[in-house]
């Protein structure tokens, strides 16, 4: 391997042209490694706090007031768990048999069902101008929700839980995004 290095780079050297195309292939290289690195850490002002998920990271509240939830299973039954300040959840259908909390509470888990929560649209699907309504500080949604992620921010600060995490994992991501971790 050492001896292919040491050829190539005489070859490179004894030839002008070879030798600037080497430099763009090299400036084009380190280029593209600095787009592929990481940004920087993210400034946060006061009061909020630089917090990496599935799309990045975004700054969020650091004791959220107001949390909209883009997905009644993943996300809302945890909320409700750890009392966070919920104020509408996706993916439920109050009143037909898609209405995930009735089915709930037809289980005797009626402690895991959020209340009078209003509805932002179903999961995959949020309806933008109720979330926006909602005044949520914090948007917390599934990789379904990605293709409105930029729509979200323009709401609230948005984080989208990782796909593919073990229920301990996938529990301690959405504690942390309300400030409940223990």
């Amino acid at each position: 391997m050492k001896k292919a290095f040491v050829l190539l780079s005489l070859i490179i050297h004894r030839n002008p042209k070879r030798r600037n195309a080497m430099k763009r292939l090299l400036t084009l290289t380190a280029a593209l490694a600095a787009l592929a690195m990481p940004a920087a850490a993210q400034e946060c002002e006061d009061g909020f706090r630089t917090f990496g998920h599935e799309l990045g990271t975004a700054c969020i509240p650091v004791d959220p007031e107001r949390v909209v939830s883009g997905n009644e299973f993943w996300i809302t039954v945890p909320l409700v768990e750890l009392n966070a300040p919920l104020v509408g959840t996706a993916g439920h259908d109050f009143g037909s048999e898609l209405d995930y909390f009735a089915r709930l509470e037809g289980l005797g888990l009626s402690h895991l069902v959020p209340g009078d929560i209003p509805s932002v649209g179903r999961s995959a699907g949020m309806d933008l101008e109720v979330t926006a309504s909602l005044e949520p500080d914090l948007i917390i949604t599934t990789i379904y929700e990605a293709d409105l992620h930029e729509r979200l921010e323009l709401i609230a600060p948005t984080v989208i839980v990782p796909a593919g995490t073990l229920a301990k994992e996938h529990l301690a991501f959405i504690a942390d995004a309300v400030g409940a971790m223990e």
